[in-house]
């Protein structure tokens, strides 16, 4: 290493600093597709714990789960598109790293995403088993395009969950009645993740592989969840979940305390949420509405800004979703058949929040089909 390089990297690096001064935490990085999302889901922006009796409810609250009638096999994807990220995150994950890999991701701009869920599910009145052979995530943050420098953060997820839920106070049948169920899931998973940071002038000096190295992380997690109906029309139905219990995915000190680190949040470490909402059925079709807080660890703060609303109508064989936050604007569309269900949805999100100067739009595009 020549001291003209060992110049040029400690300005690259001078520079970043001074860029990021200002942060004194990792970029928080915020994602609508998570663990076992579907398209309904993530299009109504994970605020849907309330909106019961529907083929998605238990992919918003397992709670929801003793109102479902929808026994069978179902296969389930669900997909980002906003350009050439898909591209990139698919070739990170599976591909070798190589140089030509490295130098192109030099050539991106500003903050990119991709991310994908898939799933495949067994329904019966008892319980539920899901198998989610790949939930994808690769996120790439390009600073100072004088000195480049990328904050990569990568993630290949598998799981294996078996859920089911019950009555605890009430009577289905009866529409009079105050009903209490709980809901449960444990499930087994086995996870790829990089979390990195390197520069064009680390691939004068390293090997492409060795600047990003993938980690294996693996154990047995689970979510508890409770659905309070409450049979009056003016008052709004009560959920509240506890997600990742047990989850060995814990924030890092030394990234959470870096300023050029992605960090994302509300996806594998533990977290709670509480959902208020209602259904009201029409001869003109089904209203929903819901209103979801996400909550770190084991209710620990309030932040309005991880408050997200979710609006859902269905007429027949069509549905529209409204999906709305600080930093999600969503609307979309699905058309449903006996076995297939087909959606997309357009939206302007802005994945690193106040961090990003404006929104970016992007497209989801989800497939289910019934067995």
């Amino acid at each position: 290493m020549t001291l003209l390089s060992i110049f040029k990297r400690t300005i690259a690096r001078g520079c970043l600093f001074l860029l990021c001064s200002s942060q004194l935490y990792a970029f928080e990085t915020t994602h609508q597709i998570r663990p076992h999302s579907t398209f309904e889901s993530t299009t109504l922006a994970n605020s849907c714990s309330t909106m019961k009796e529907n083929k998605f409810s238990t992919s918003c609250n397992m709670a929801l789960f003793p109102y479902s009638d929808n026994s069978g096999i179902y296969i389930s994807t669900i997909g980002k598109s906003d350009g050439d990220s898909i591209e990139n995150g698919r070739d990170l994950i599976f591909d070798p790293i190589t140089e030509d890999l490295i130098k192109r991701l030099f050539q991106e701009t500003n903050f990119n995403s991709f991310t994908f869920n898939s799933d495949v599910s067994l329904k019966n009145q008892l319980f539920e088993i899901s198998y989610s052979p790949y939930y994808l995530l690769a996120d790439l943050y390009l600073f100072n395009p004088a000195f480049p420098e990328i904050s990569l953060n990568l993630i290949n997820r598998e799981t294996l969950s078996l859920s089911s839920g019950l009555f605890l106070l009430g009577d289905k049948e009866n529409p009079h009645d105050f009903k209490l169920t709980l809901g449960s899931k444990v499930f087994y998973f086995r996870q790829e993740s990089a979390n990195t940071l390197f520069s064009l002038f680390d691939l004068s000096f390293n090997q492409p592989e060795e600047l990003i190295q993938l980690k294996n992380t693996y154990g047995v997690a689970a979510d508890l969840s409770f659905f309070l109906d409450i049979p009056y029309d003016l008052i709004p139905n009560i959920s509240m979940q506890l997600k990742n219990i047990g989850s060995k995915t814990k924030d890092e000190e030394a990234l959470v305390q870096s300023a050029t680190r992605l960090a994302p949040r509300f996806l594998f470490e533990t977290y709670a949420t509480i959902g208020l909402g209602k259904t009201f059925k029409t001869q003109y079709g089904s209203f929903s509405y819901n209103i979801e807080h996400f909550i770190e660890s084991y209710f620990e703060g309030f932040d309005i800004n991880d408050t997200t609303i979710g609006g859902y109508y269905s007429l027949r064989l069509v549905s529209l979703f409204l999906g709305i936050g600080k930093f999600y604007q969503n609307i979309g569309l699905s058309f449903d058949s006996e076995n297939f269900n087909v959606g997309i949805s357009y939206s302007r999100e802005k994945d690193i929040k106040d961090f990003q100067n404006r929104f970016e739009k992007s497209a989801y595009i989800g497939l289910t089909i019934s067995l």
